[in-house]
């Protein structure tokens, strides 16, 4: 399966929550858990901030949904 890496579109933003908390999950039973548990979610209005300032990168799944993002905060 390839993926691909582009900037975040905002009808995509509501999807984003999701994607962290599936990814925290990842963290169970190692060393981090306590350190990702202790972040809350990053609420829409965050990312659809970052995303006004080209700082939201998703990547897509060949059908081009989001699986993943990076989050540049400034």
């Amino acid at each position: 399966m390839t993926y691909g890496v582009r900037l975040a579109r905002p009808d995509e933003l509501d999807v984003l929550p999701a994607i962290e908390q599936a990814a925290d999950i990842r963290f169970e039973g190692t060393p981090y858990a306590d350190l990702v548990a202790s972040y809350p979610t990053t609420e829409v209005e965050e990312f659809a901030d970052s995303q006004d300032r080209w700082g939201l990168w998703v990547a897509v799944d060949p059908a081009d949904r989001p699986v993943g993002f990076a989050h540049c905060r400034a």
